[in-house]
């Protein structure tokens, strides 16, 4: 089950919140979470979205390229079984241009539960960026008890 929290301004070229998002995975059974595993996820996630947006948004084949996705372990966030950190290097079809988004990843799971969380923050803002304390607060009060 996938659930997506979009910062107001995602869709407006001119905000700061543009391209700002989350999204949580909720998994069945207690799965092994890579560095490999999230890369190949979201690679095929972004080329997913992407492709089917091509033909609606008549994006010429001169400015299609693959996705790129480079994902590494960071320090573990408090409550975190693994925090992960990374970069989405994709076409932003919107804007129709190349675009960073930067990530980061936490898994997480639940005492007596048979699930596995993941958890991805996205933005095209650097890290030192305000909007990324708006996206630390998101998962704060998560409550595994109950499905998203």
């Amino acid at each position: 089950m996938e659930d997506l929290r979009f910062a107001p301004g995602w869709g407006n070229v001119k905000s700061d919140e543009y391209w700002t998002y989350a999204f949580l995975w909720f998994l069945d059974g207690k799965v092994e979470i890579t560095e490999k595993s999230i890369a190949d996820n979201l690679n095929a996630y972004y080329t997913g979205l992407i492709g089917r947006n091509i033909e609606k948004r008549k994006i010429p084949p001169d400015k299609i390229f693959p996705v790129k996705t480079e994902i590494k372990p960071s320090a573990t966030t408090a409550g975190d079984l693994k925090t992960f950190g990374g970069t989405i290097y994709m076409l932003d079809y919107m804007e129709q241009k190349p675009m960073t988004l930067h990530c980061i990843i936490h898994i997480k799971s639940c005492p007596l539960k048979n699930n596995t969380f993941v958890f991805i923050e996205i933005s095209p803002k650097t890290y030192s960026d305000k909007i990324w304390t708006s996206l630390n607060q998101l998962w704060t009060g998560f409550n595994c008890d109950k499905k998203p």
